[in-house]
C-alpha cells in the first residue's frame, strides 16, 4: 500500500493522480462482452437462479464465460461473439435450447443430441439443489450454533450473581 504498492490505484490515491486503468481486451469486443455481462447480471434474472442464492452478478457472468472459452487461448471476435450468445443462452435458457439454434441454422438435430442436452440440464439443476441444500444446512447449523452459545452465555450470567450465592 502507498507510493510503492503495484496496484496503480492505491499508487493513484497517495500521489492524488487520476488512475487510468488498462485494459486487456480491444475496445470493440470489450463493450460488446459488457454489454452481454449487464444482461447476465440482470437481478431478475439472478433471482431467478436458485431463488437468489447465487453468488455476486459479477462472479456469476464470469464463471458462465469461462466455461465457453478460456482465458489463455486467443480467439476472434466473431468466435468470441457466438461464444458470448451460447454462454449466455445456456445459462437463461438451458443447453437444451442449442438444438433450436441448431434447426435454425438447417441442422436437425439427432437423438443422442437432445438427450445429451437434456441430461446436461438435469445435472446442473440437479447441482443447483444440492448445493441450494447445503447453503442452507450450513446456515441452520451456524444459526443452531450461535443460538446456544448465547443461551449458555445467557445461563452463566444469571449462575453469577443471585441472592445467597456467594
Amino acid at each position: 500500500m502507498g507510493s510503492d504498492s503495484w496496484c496503480g490505484f492505491n499508487k493513484s490515491l497517495v500521489s492524488g493522480e487520476k488512475c487510468i486503468h488498462k485494459h486487456s481486451l480491444p475496445e470493440p469486443v470489450l463493450l460488446a462482452t459488457k454489454k452481454v455481462f449487464r444482461e447476465l447480471a440482470d437481478k431478475k434474472l439472478l433471482s431467478k437462479c436458485i431463488h437468489g442464492q447465487t453468488q455476486t452478478p459479477m462472479r456469476v457472468s464470469t464463471i458462465v464465460y469461462r466455461k465457453e472459452f478460456q482465458k489463455n487461448t486467443f480467439v476472434g471476435i466473431i468466435t468470441l461473439k457466438i461464444g458470448v450468445m451460447d454462454a449466455g443462452l445456456c445459462f437463461i435458457v438451458g443447453a437444451y435450447s442449442r438444438t433450436e439454434v441448431l434447426k435454425n441454422l438447417g441442422i436437425t438435430p439427432g437423438k443422442n443430441t437432445c438427450d445429451s442436452f437434456k441430461k446436461i440440464d438435469m445435472l446442473r439443476i440437479k447441482e443447483a439443489e444440492f448445493m441450494f441444500q447445503k447453503a442452507s444446512k450450513e446456515a441452520k447449523t451456524l444459526k443452531r450454533q450461535i443460538k446456544r452459545a448465547s443461551k449458555l452465555l445467557e445461563t452463566s450470567k444469571q449462575d453469577e450473581y443471585g441472592p445467597g450465592k456467594f
